[in-house]
């Protein structure tokens, strides 16, 4: 087995499934993905949107908030972002862009200039939410970004002036796709165990949050110094 592929796959057992439940993700994923109507387009979107920003948690709360999947229960709490997303309930120009987008009819450069710059669904946010949205509708093409994955890839390639930045513009989410494709290249290779695409994300994301609290700690021990 080689080195990368230990890495990524002991990085991946240090994932948060508390904060963020793999029954729920997959689940929804997978609706979104073979749903045929905006109604049902829109409520798997909204829902994921509460678990990519880590509302989601096992057990019961209100039953308008509840869900049970595979014997397991899942509740919710509100977030600023699905509030946001809310205002597209009803817009079917938007939801058939999405579905469009799903079936490989629109770039994926043209969908992200649709939802950021014409409907900016995300008032006030820069990239992650409407990459996340892109992610949801076509997984095996675009990745989810974040600032963890940004700093593990900074990492990798050793540019540490970038470790303490957020990723902002379509360039730096092009730039992190080529990235992601070339270690999931490397890992599905002859003579290397097959990682999927998911296990590769969840480790990279992993390294990256563990940086980040080196870097916590390294600033407070200059501030207490």
């Amino acid at each position: 087995m080689c080195i990368l592929c230990i890495f990524i796959r002991n990085w991946e057992k240090q994932y948060n499934r508390v904060k963020y439940p793999l029954t729920f993700y997959n689940y929804f994923l997978k609706r979104i993905r073979t749903c045929q109507n905006h109604n049902d387009l829109f409520n798997y979107i909204f829902l994921m949107l509460h678990w990519k920003f880590g509302t989601v948690k096992k057990g019961t709360g209100e039953p308008t908030n509840t869900i049970t999947i595979e014997g397991e229960s899942f509740t919710w709490s509100s977030v600023d972002i699905a509030r946001d997303f809310e205002e597209c309930r009803n817009d079917a120009d938007f939801l058939q862009k999405c579905f469009q987008f799903r079936n490989g009819v629109i770039s994926g450069y043209e969908f992200f200039r649709y939802i950021k710059e014409e409907k900016r669904i995300f008032p006030n946010r820069k990239l992650v939410p409407y990459v996340f949205l892109m992610h949801l509708l076509r997984p095996e093409q675009y990745p989810m970004i974040d600032q963890h994955v940004w700093r593990a890839m900074n990492i990798f390639q050793a540019n540490l002036k970038s470790i303490y930045e957020k990723p902002k513009t379509w360039s730096d989410y092009e730039q992190y796709i080529k990235f992601f494709n070339n270690i999931v290249e490397s890992l599905t290779g002859e003579g290397h165990i097959q990682l999927d695409r998911q296990t590769i994300d969840r480790g990279l994301w992993s390294f990256g949050k563990w940086i980040h609290y080196l870097l916590l700690d390294k600033l407070n021990q200059n501030l207490i110094s």
